[in-house]
């Protein structure tokens, strides 16, 4: 369960500039969107989210804390980018109709994968 947790997370690290890439157009002003911001934030949080479960993995410690602090973060992966820092307005444009729905996707998958595991951990007895 934890390496499919560490896999989906890998995949949300990756979403925002190597598999579904967002938006890499400038502004009129040359700086970037609100949408290349997203994805660096996105890709940070879903390192934090590789880091915990490694560490979790590697020490054999706190494995229902670790799972509760990836459903957190990878729900902050989706609901931080769509409602603090936004993204572009245009509809069409990569990161509304590509990158976010597949980081949503994942974000999602990662949230089941901990909570089927704090599951299984609490029917198992394990911290």
């Amino acid at each position: 369960m934890l390496a499919l947790n560490f896999l989906s997370a890998l995949v949300l690290m990756l979403s925002p500039f190597v598999l579904f890439p967002v938006c890499q157009e400038l502004r009129a002003d040359g700086t970037r969107m609100k949408c290349f911001d997203s994805g660096i934030f996105i890709t940070v949080i879903a390192v934090l989210i590789l880091i915990v479960l490694a560490l979790s993995f590697l020490f054999n410690k706190f494995p229902n804390l670790s799972l509760s602090f990836a459903s957190v973060l990878a729900f902050a992966c989706w609901f931080v980018p769509e409602k603090f820092i936004g993204l572009c307005g245009n509809p069409q444009h990569a990161c509304r109709a590509i990158t976010m729905p597949y980081v949503g996707v994942f974000a999602a998958l990662i949230v089941l994968l901990s909570f089927t595991g704090l599951i299984f951990n609490f029917i198992g007895g394990k911290d």
